[in-house]
């Protein structure tokens, strides 16, 4: 289980027996000054990469170890302009999609990877401002489905 904590993300895994949360790892995940707050986290389908959007308005995706105990790789994307709102990940690890309080939703492409590492590219910059009644929704929520349809929940002022 993965846990926003206002600066810091959390993993967790919970004893079946007892019901007992145990910590496994803890850092660091938005920067944002003077405070600090991760606004949402996503674990991919198969548990090795972490995302996680805050206040600073910067995207960080975190390789995770396979005991969920230590990060191997830390890879920030900075396309929105105002805090992270949500985020997904893809079954697949190849598309990620992020909202913003800027009013838009991002589509990044996780699929280039160079030295082993993954190398973000924002595919696109989605919005309602080219709907007339539309212009001040600010983009709240999003999921990529099964068959890698987005979806976005929008918010009206």
């Amino acid at each position: 289980m993965a846990v926003c904590m206002t600066h810091n993300v959390a993993l967790f895994k919970i004893d079946a027996k007892t019901g007992k949360l145990m910590e496994l790892l803890k850092f660091q995940a938005d920067f944002a000054t003077p405070d600090a707050s991760v606004n949402h986290c996503t674990l991919s389908y198969d548990n090795t990469l972490l995302a996680a959007g805050g206040d600073d308005s910067t995207i960080r995706i975190f390789t995770l170890s396979k005991d969920f105990k230590a990060v191997e790789d830390k890879i920030e994307v900075k396309a929105a302009t105002m805090a992270i709102t949500c985020l997904d990940i893809n079954r697949d690890n190849t598309v990620m999609v992020a909202t913003s309080k800027d009013s838009f939703a991002y589509l990044i492409d996780l699929s280039h990877k160079q030295m082993g590492k993954i190398k973000p590219q924002v595919l696109q910059k989605l919005s309602f401002k080219n709907q007339p009644s539309a212009k001040s929704m600010m983009m709240r929520s999003c999921i990529i489905r099964r068959d890698n349809s987005v979806y976005t929940l929008a918010q009206m002022p």
